[in-house]
């Protein structure tokens, strides 16, 4: 008797009611939901003294180029990780801040 009302909850239960737990975050990647970035360490080429701040400018692998503007007190780190980026091109202090002006108008 117990195995015949066992066998009917098991199989006539409507699937549509039931729930399955949502995907872990590993999971996720795993599937490829998710792309998570590459990075590489980056060193410092060059610090820029620019109007009050430091402009910072950072090289890492496959010539991936990083921007950074700091405070003078603060300075900028000898090297960090950032996103990978193949072959950029090195970014121009100038052309940067004529374009934030322009955004700003």
């Amino acid at each position: 008797m117990k195995i015949k009302l066992l066998f009917i909850f098991l199989f006539f239960i409507p699937l549509t009611t039931l729930e399955s737990k949502p995907y872990t975050y590993q999971q996720k990647v795993n599937q490829g939901i998710i792309k998570e970035p590459k990075y590489t360490m980056c060193l410092r080429k060059k610090m820029i003294a620019y109007k009050g701040g430091l402009a910072c400018i950072y090289q890492g692998a496959g010539k991936t180029f990083e921007m950074e503007f700091t405070d003078v007190q603060t300075s900028c780190p000898r090297k960090y990780k950032c996103v990978y980026n193949p072959n950029g091109t090195e970014p121009n202090i100038d052309d940067v801040m004529k374009s934030l002006r322009d955004i700003a108008k």
